[in-house]
């Protein structure tokens, strides 16, 4: 296989066969990391091949289910105590494991690197590796399987232009705050250009996930017949399940999220501002937060509206626990970055949305609320596995609710 084609092919997989990778075809990909740039020519970075049951069985346990992905994998260890000035042994590292995994491509063999796990100290010890050493990367590897077309899916690349400047520094990056005022819609899409491309089949609301499983099923599932518009609809595994009976339209933003779904799923797409259909029911849960024009979203959705039809809108409750708890942790610093420690970095900037600007936006777009309800949801708590904690969120809960549900038509 050309090089050219390689670097163009390679994908991180995520889905194997059971059948393990040949010893030759690992000395090939371990004669290839090896191959590769190091500084001083030190070769500080090596590899550890696990593919023992039990020790992927403790390994899913206590460092990362994504294990399960995999029967086999390669545990990066760095010695970065002897030569780490400008990070120089973990760019060594980086480079090797490139090496390594244009090396599979060529071979047929899928790679994943994986960066997002915990129990490095438990690591270390099941593998006795040296606890002064670093464990930055997973590298899952085997044998692709064959998948769908339309589960495929070519990541999103940034433009040249966006890459490359010449001779002084004026490239777009991201902000680091996950403060949505601070962004522009641009640069919003641009981070979920990038983000989304990662989870688009197995994408989830993630946090509040289970808690509002029900919300959902209610809405979609059980209670619905006819035309559906719902807008930025991530719970795409709910997809599976809807009765024949329901013809769904999605709205978002983010155009090449609703060509997957549209490829994917027998769904239709909603334009903006398009008011040539009208709706019965409309669905919008907990998006809210991360929509940067969100008078444009209940204008589209008074364009849209029919004059029989009713509009369920979720949001998390401003003075609500949830909202609360990550105020607080934003405002002391803990949680504030757009990505790391976020418990939203899969979508990216948000903020939450008081009932009163709601109330306004419903005002200025001949739309009324018929139905309020507050939803105590158990989103926080199920962050929390001690049951105590769990206990006095639920008991908080009851005073300040986690969401707030209403129903809303046309006046």
């Amino acid at each position: 296989m050309e090089l050219n084609k390689a670097i163009k092919n390679r994908r991180s997989i995520r889905e194997y066969k059971t059948k393990l990778v040949t010893d030759e075809s690992i000395d090939e990909l371990v004669d290839s990391f090896s191959l590769a740039p190091t500084s001083c020519n030190l070769q500080l970075a090596s590899l550890v091949l696990v593919n023992d049951k039990e020790t992927l069985v403790l390994m899913k346990k206590h460092v990362t289910g994504k294990v399960d992905w995999t029967n086999q994998l390669f545990v990066l260890v760095v010695n970065n105590t002897i030569n780490y000035g400008n990070s120089a042994q973990e760019i060594s590292a980086g480079m090797a494991v490139q090496n390594l995994m244009l090396k599979a491509e060529e071979l047929g063999i899928g790679t994943c690197p994986i960066a997002g796990f915990s129990g490095k100290s438990y690591l270390k010890k099941l593998l006795n590796v040296p606890v002064e050493f670093d464990i930055p990367l997973l590298i899952f590897f085997g044998y692709k399987k064959e998948l769908p077309k339309n589960h495929l899916i070519v990541p999103y690349r940034a433009d040249k232009q966006i890459i490359l400047s010449k001779n002084k520094f004026n490239n777009f990056y991201f902000k680091s705050t996950n403060n949505l005022n601070k962004w522009t819609l641009d640069e919003i899409l641009e981070y979920r250009k990038r983000i989304f491309s990662v989870y688009y089949p197995r994408f989830r609301h993630g946090l509040w996930r289970n808690s509002l499983n029900d919300e959902f099923k209610t809405f979609l599932i059980n209670s619905i017949n006819g035309d559906c518009l719902c807008y930025y609809f991530w719970e795409s595994g709910f997809l599976n399940q809807l009765n024949d009976n329901i013809d769904l339209y999605v709205y978002d933003d983010f155009d090449e999220y609703t060509n997957f779904l549209k490829s994917k799923y027998d769904i239709n797409i909603s334009k903006k501002f398009d008011k040539s259909k009208k709706f019965d029911n409309i669905f919008l849960a907990n998006t809210l937060e991360f929509c940067k024009n969100r008078e444009d979203v209940f204008k589209d959705i008074s364009l849209k509206l029919s004059t029989s039809g009713s509009a369920k809108l979720l949001f998390f409750n401003y003075w609500g626990i949830f909202a609360i708890f990550f105020r607080t942790l934003n405002l002391i610093g803990l949680t504030n970055s757009v990505y790391e420690k976020s418990p939203f970095y899969k979508i990216g900037p948000y903020g939450f949305i008081k009932y009163s600007e709601v109330k306004t936006y419903l005002k200025e777009n001949n739309l009324e609320i018929v139905e309020k309800k507050f939803i105590r949801t158990n989103c926080l708590g199920d962050k929390f596995n001690n049951k105590i904690i769990r206990y006095l969120i639920s008991m908080t809960n009851i005073i300040f609710p986690e969401n707030i549900k209403l129903k809303i038509k046309l006046k």
